[in-house]
């Protein structure tokens, strides 16, 4: 399912997707700057043999394996998806706010758009929250077969996505429910999701920072 194959002379993580998974660091992480590239393969499995190509880096990962859908741990999720690249979703009990606007599908249903003017969200799938996800600001993915290049600043409770260099998503005050407490969530693990599609990542890397790039100060 993982495994490094050789690129132009470069390693390459070759995910075949066969089955739900995900890759995950042996450590925890705060206060860092992550960013690799990705580009889809052609294979896609059952169940999403007919759905989008689906993966996602999941960050400050907490707690057991399978706590969501028995696969994988409570986490933050940068989706990797076709054409929803950079949205966030909050899995199990670890969440966050984001600046959003909230609109209604055609069933009356709502979502929230990241809008870095927007009123923040709590985002949860949860009882007593609308909606566990904010999609992406705009669309910012090369074609398929092409490289994209993905980045996470995390500092303290806060996090940014970004999409080929664009800033997708931003969410704050980043939290987890353990044993009826609520406790801010500024660390965690890191898992790299298989979900049914064949994908590949290279040049990852984590650097640490203490602050935001200055480029993020309008935001």
């Amino acid at each position: 399912m993982f495994s490094i194959i050789k690129e132009n002379n470069k390693n390459v993580l070759k995910i075949s997707g066969e089955i739900y998974g995900g890759l995950t660091s042996k450590n925890e992480y705060g206060n860092y700057h992550f960013t690799t590239q990705f580009k889809w393969g052609e294979k896609k499995w059952e169940p999403r043999i007919k759905g989008k190509r689906d993966s996602g880096i999941l960050y400050h990962a907490k707690g057991v394996h399978g706590a969501f859908w028995n696969t994988w741990m409570a986490s933050l999720e940068f989706q990797i998806q076709e054409g929803d690249c950079g949205d966030f979703i909050a899995l199990g009990d670890v969440y966050g706010d984001v600046p959003a606007d909230r609109k209604l599908n055609k069933k009356g249903k709502p979502f929230f758009i990241y809008n870095p003017k927007g009123k923040e969200i709590p985002l949860k799938y949860a009882t007593g929250f609308e909606s566990g996800r904010s999609t992406k600001s705009s669309l910012y993915e090369n074609p398929n077969g092409a490289w994209n290049t993905l980045e996470i600043y995390c500092l303290d409770n806060e996090s940014i996505h970004l999409v080929n260099g664009h800033v997708v998503n931003r969410i704050k005050n980043t939290r987890y429910n353990l044993a009826g407490k609520t406790i801010p969530v500024t660390r965690g693990k890191i898992q790299i999701q298989s979900e049914a599609a064949e994908v590949y990542y290279k040049n990852m890397k984590i650097t640490p920072i203490t602050k935001f790039p200055s480029k993020f100060s309008k935001l």
